[in-house]
């Protein structure tokens, strides 16, 4: 069922995750504003052009807004203030849902831009690797109450293929859906999906399979996997696929070990054999790819280290917890990170 246009979205973030979605979202009948920088002569709408496996490509229409850090210091509104907000200074009106689709050391800088358009009722889906990014985001801004947060797992791939094109008056965007894969949405600090007829219309995309209640174990079992993948492949400077060779496997092997004794630290338990198969099934469906963190590193760009390898860093040390292997990497990427810029 195609939703009506009375179920708008925000979807904050222009990369190759945040234009997968728009895009699928306006496919479906969403009316779908998507929130990025904007250089000079930007228009207010836009076109975005997704390329889906196996089946033909097509287009949607967007609308887009600028950005831009608010000179009204929104992110010191009240709750009060928060809840009341209607209208921003350009006019723009209030968020009932927003996909965050930002990198995680982005996540907190890009909300600030439109505070003034959250309420205490906008349902804020956030689709980041890593951990960390949430609580940095509930820190800064109190206004912003844990269960608005919706947490996004997702395995689908994506390539941004845009470039600074326009047709008549509308920007162009290109997005490639580089493989299928699968979502899912939940809450860390409430039971249940919210009573929102956005988000039953929102479950029925085909992006999504829908919503679970052990998010937090998913998001701990996708940690486990991006700490061991992410910073072997940039570091080694090679494929997702080469660390199943038996030579890699027990440096990650000793990697996965520490981890969960973090995870257990904490609270959270897993099991040895299943998490080593899932790193092992994760290599081998990419084997052919290189890691975001691999990319990242080879194009001079910051990398998510914080919140992958960094987050269970600190995890490790509020519970008084020795991680010798994630303090390694975190430290060997971020002199990485470093060197190159």
């Amino acid at each position: 069922m195609i939703p009506s246009p009375h179920f708008p979205i925000s979807v904050i973030g222009a990369g190759s995750m945040g234009l997968l979605w728009a895009g699928y979202l306006a496919h479906e009948g969403w009316d779908v504003e998507l929130i990025c920088k904007l250089s000079p002569g930007r228009n207010s709408q836009g076109i975005i052009q997704v390329v889906p496996p196996n089946q033909p490509q097509f287009k949607t229409s967007v609308s887009i807004t600028e950005n831009a850090p608010s000179p009204t210091k929104s992110r010191h509104l009240n709750k009060k203030m928060m809840a009341n907000t209607v209208y921003n200074r350009e006019g723009k009106s209030s968020i009932s849902v927003l996909l965050v689709a930002v990198k995680a050391y982005q996540v907190v800088d890009a909300i600030s831009s439109i505070l003034d358009r959250l309420s205490n009722q906008t349902h804020i889906i956030l689709i980041q690797n890593g951990m960390g990014s949430d609580l940095e985001l509930l820190n800064q801004y109190p206004s912003i109450q844990p269960h608005q947060l919706i947490y996004a797992i997702t395995t689908h791939g994506a390539m941004n293929l845009s470039s600074a094109e326009k047709t008549g008056d509308r920007d162009i965007f290109r997005v490639k859906h580089t493989g299928l894969g699968v979502t899912w949405l939940g809450r860390k600090h409430a039971v249940g999906m919210p009573n929102s007829k956005s988000l039953d219309k929102l479950l029925q995309i085909p992006l999504i399979n829908g919503w679970v209640e052990d998010i937090e174990r998913r998001l701990w079992q996708k940690l486990f996997v991006n700490a061991i993948i992410n910073p072997l492949t940039a570091l080694l400077d090679c494929k997702n696929g080469q660390l199943i060779l038996i030579e890699a496997q027990n440096l990650w092997l000793s990697l996965l070990k520490e981890s969960i004794a973090i995870a257990k630290a904490q609270g959270h338990n897993f099991d040895f054999d299943t998490e080593k198969n899932r790193v092992l099934e994760v290599a081998q469906k990419t084997s052919m790819n290189y890691s975001s963190m691999h990319q990242d590193i080879k194009y001079h760009r910051t990398t998510e280290i914080l919140y992958i390898n960094g987050f269970l860093v600190q995890q490790a040390k509020m519970a008084y917890e020795v991680c010798p292997m994630n303090q390694l990497l975190l430290a060997m990427i971020e002199m990485a990170q470093m060197k190159r810029q």
